[in-house]
């Protein structure tokens, strides 16, 4: 096995994200042993499904996906090959929820353990709620972090929903990367560019659907093991970015703790405890964000 593959850390992912990326370079008829090669990979090392990439070998494959083949959509390509037995006990803990509501929470919840491939959190204003992503911070993947969530949301509804599963518009902070219509035939919803923040809208009154494999002693036993394999990532740096993803500019000014924890889908509590343990608190954090766009 090669030596970019070692236990799960800040610094390493699950096999699976670069398993899914080879795939679609497969489907598209590039030489992926070559590719591999490259980076210091080999398809041996994508035999056990247990195994890990370093970040380093995942970004490399990934820039290059990007930059050199220049696949559009990948991140949509990427969402087609996933299934929910790639997110272990998380998938399980999310199919088995008893709402659509429950799901989200769950996967907000614990989202450090789908790879911190970016972030995400759940927002609600009247009859419209949405799931709101924030890409990595490397400009040449960003694009791609953000059509990999939102569209993996979107598989997410419509398996747990079913035939009432819809969209109402999905909204991207970015222009258009000039592949507009795939993005309209995965959502099958309005797409508006160049928007205040990057997110998918669908009617609140979806949350309170069942989910079509919910089954409350199964949950509970995903949800147990969801709490172990938190211990395995690196919740913290994670989180804080979380938190400064929702602290959006507004007029309004930021929102309480209470409103960023539930969307976190956290306890208040349990918000400023994690905090603590990061050496920092939320007064802090708003500050430092408040710092930032004033110097942008």
């Amino acid at each position: 096995m090669t030596n970019k593959l070692q236990q799960i850390n800040r610094d390493h992912l699950p096999i699976r994200d670069a398993a899914n990326i080879v795939e679609v370079l497969a489907d598209k008829g590039h030489d992926t042993a070559s590719i591999l090669d490259k980076i210091g990979l080999s398809p041996g090392d994508f035999a056990n499904a247990a195994n890990v990439v370093s970040r380093e070998a995942f970004d490399a494959l990934l820039i290059h996906a990007l930059t050199v083949l220049k696949i559009p959509g990948l991140g949509l390509l990427v969402a087609k090959k996933e299934s929910f037995s790639d997110l272990g006990f998380l998938g399980t803990a999310i199919i088995t929820s008893s709402s659509l509501f429950a799901a989200i929470q769950n996967a907000c919840k614990f989202q450090q353990i789908t790879g911190l491939l970016g972030h995400f959190y759940f927002d609600q204003a009247g009859n419209d709620a949405s799931i709101v992503a924030s890409g990595l911070e490397d400009d040449r993947m960003k694009v791609w972090s953000i059509e990999a969530i939102l569209a993996s949301w979107a598989m997410v509804i419509r398996y747990g929903l079913g035939d009432v599963a819809s969209f109402s518009s999905l909204r991207l902070q970015y222009a258009n990367p000039g592949y507009a219509d795939m993005y309209s035939e995965y959502f099958k919803c309005p797409v508006r560019f160049l928007q205040p923040r990057n997110e998918l809208r669908f009617a609140a009154t979806l949350l309170s659907r069942p989910m079509k494999n919910a089954n409350a002693s199964i949950n509970e036993v995903a949800l147990r093991q969801c709490v172990k394999s938190e211990l395995r990532y690196a919740p913290e740096q994670h989180l804080l970015k979380r938190v400064e993803a929702i602290l959006q500019p507004s007029p309004m000014g930021p929102p309480s703790l209470e409103t960023v924890a539930a969307k976190l889908g956290i306890g208040t509590r349990t918000l400023s405890r994690r905090l603590y343990e990061c050496d920092t608190t939320y007064r802090q954090i708003v500050r430092k964000v408040n710092v930032r766009v004033a110097t942008e």
